[in-house]
């Protein structure tokens, strides 16, 4: 997204909807990382955790869906799988969280559809880069494996929770959890070690290991969390966001 630009002679209304998409996606991820941190620390179920989440949740849906929608014109379709990944994450996170009851719908079958899917490019631009290293030369290889372990994990996911008809109680709230921190580790991720441009405002010496500190935060708060959900046998009562009315 930071090669998002035009030709100062292109028409107005390109350029300026270029600059909505640019800083709609600024902007998304910067209420993102910032709420989902504030959600992560909060008490569950508080207003702080309540509030803090909606902010989260609308922020992601557009940072990772402008993402997910212009990658593949700046010839980046690895952070538009990135993208994907995110938006499902976020979205599958989120209903977890306000379904009430046990079951298996729609939405689980399509889940596990959709992230399938995910799997399935992420596994041909790996083939790609494979047979020509200079294809996608701003992409780590370790971020194809990334994506495949997060896909693996959320589809495995999917089917267990297909297969048992639902989820209730703790496993409920750790589906919640583990989606919606992994959304946020990948925001910071992107943010902090994706970003050139937020890289050149960060002091040089809190270059290297300091970058990686807001990428391994969530992780941390995902362990913690996960393992008070699972010892204590109960719901850590994170409480269903609030509705996003039109």
């Amino acid at each position: 997204m930071a090669h998002l630009v035009l030709d100062s002679s292109a028409p107005l209304i390109a350029r300026a909807t270029t600059d909505a998409l640019l800083w709609g996606h600024i902007g998304g991820g910067t209420v993102g990382i910032a709420s989902g941190l504030v959600a992560a620390f909060a008490r569950k179920g508080g207003r702080w955790h309540r509030g803090a989440g909606n902010a989260f949740f609308v922020s992601m849906l557009a940072m990772a869906g402008v993402g997910a929608a212009v990658a593949p014109f700046l010839n980046d379709p690895v952070s538009s799988i990135a993208g994907m990944l995110t938006l499902y994450l976020i979205l599958t996170g989120w209903s977890t969280a306000r379904r009430h009851a046990g079951g298996v719908g729609t939405l689980e079958y399509g889940g596990l559809a959709v992230v399938l899917g995910i799997g399935a490019a992420d596994f041909v631009l790996w083939q790609m880069a494979i047979r020509d290293p200079h294809l996608f030369p701003d992409v780590p290889p370790p971020a194809f494996y990334v994506i495949g372990f997060i896909v693996a994990a959320a589809a495995l996911a999917d089917l267990s929770v297909i297969w048992r008809g639902g989820v209730m109680g703790a496993a409920q709230t750790a589906r919640h959890l583990w989606r919606m921190l992994t959304a946020l580790t990948i925001a910071t991720g992107s943010a902090f070690l994706g970003q050139p441009k937020v890289q050149a405002v960060v002091p040089q010496a809190l270059h290297g290991f300091w970058l990686f500190v807001p990428v391994f935060v969530p992780l941390v708060l995902m362990i913690y969390w996960l393992a008070r959900t699972w010892t204590t046998g109960r719901r850590a009562r994170p409480g269903p966001p609030a509705v996003v009315h039109a």
